[in-house]
This record gives C-alpha cells, structure tokens and sequence, in this order.
C-alpha cells in the first residue's frame, strides 16, 4: 500500500491533466508518457507481490483444459492450438495462482512468436502428474541460459522487468512442482509446468 497508493494518486492527477491538453499540443505526450510511466511501475510491485507472496494455497477442483484455455483467450484469442484431449478432467490446484502461470507462459510465446505462426498450448496428465505444455515459434532460449531465464530481474527484452517466469516458476512450486524450459526440436522454445497432485494430509 506504500507504494501503490501515492502511484495511484499520481496517476489519476496525470490522468486529469491529459483531459486539459488536447493531444495537438506538445505537453500532452509528456503528460502521456508520465502515465504510462507509472502503469509500467504499477506492473513491476504486482510482480514483485507475486513473487514474494507465499502463504497457503486455495486450492480447489479446476478442469485444466478450461483453465489453459481462459489463460490463452486473455491474451490473444486465435493465437493458439489447442490440445487438450489427455488433459484429466479436473485438478485440485490454486485456480488464481495457476493461471497467472499459464499467463505469463503464453504471453511470453505470443511476444516471442511470429505473428503468423500459431503457439501450441496443451494440458495433460503424465505419469501421474497435471502438465502444461507451451511451445513458442520464436527463436528458442538463449545459449547456455536454460536456467537463468527464472532468475528474478534476468531478461534479454528491452523493456522486460524479468520477473515474469521468475513468478511462474515460484507459483509452480507453491505446488509442489516446477516448469522446465528447451529448445524444441522443430524450432522454438518450450516449456513444461508438471504439478503433482496435492499431499495426502
């Protein structure tokens, strides 16, 4: 709250001032960029709350298939190919925690994807475990930094805050599991959340 509070109140007073300028004018993309300035910040401390936050899991029945498919609807509805046929027909999982993995995975894939080339999105059950499977149509991870790309704050985009699977991966975790990451033999990257299903208490 000390944080996101005085942002709040900083945006809305640049938010009002954009409404007195009319975009003609010089000033007006200064206003403009000092709003999105501070989404860009706002974004960051949700990240970062992501990250930190531990705390016990809600977790409750959640079909997979329909999960992954509401991550991906989201982000970029007709982006992706589905397959979901392996995929059990429910789960018991964090369904808040999860889809912010799932969305961080696809977002990633639509940024790293040509806009032609479609992602391939599938849930299945493994061995006994529920997993995800994401494939991009990018050019693949980069040398020798399989791991590293979960590091918090490590990225190779511009304006990338690199906290994006550093959150997925701990929100995994929280699981129980963890996401694994490869080049995928046709091309691309992919990566692969495997969460077991909850302890016996």
């Amino acid at each position: 709250h000390e944080i996101r509070n005085p942002l709040a109140a900083a945006k809305g007073h640049a938010q009002l001032l954009a409404e007195q300028i009319p975009e003609s004018e010089r000033q007006r993309r200064w206003v403009d960029v000092v709003v999105e300035q501070i989404e860009r910040i706002e974004a960051l401390s949700g990240q970062l709350l992501d990250f930190a936050r531990g705390g016990r899991l809600q977790r409750e029945a959640v079909a997979p298939a329909e999960l992954l498919r509401e991550a991906a609807d989201a982000l970029a509805a007709g982006r992706f190919a589905f397959d979901v046929e392996r995929a059990p027909a429910s789960w018991s999982v964090d369904r808040s925690r999860l889809r912010q993995v799932l969305t961080n995975l696809l977002q990633n894939a639509v940024q790293a994807s040509p806009p032609d080339k479609p992602i391939d999105a599938t849930a299945a059950q493994e061995r006994g475990m529920l997993v995800f499977t994401v494939r991009d149509r990018g050019p693949g991870l980069p040398p020798g930094e399989g791991e590293r790309i979960f590091e918090p704050f490590h990225t190779t985009r511009l304006r990338g805050t690199g906290l994006g699977l550093a959150v997925a991966r701990r929100l995994a975790e929280l699981h129980g599991g963890t996401i694994e990451a490869r080049d995928h033999p046709e091309g691309g990257a992919e990566f692969r959340v495997l969460i077991p299903p909850p302890a016996e208490s």
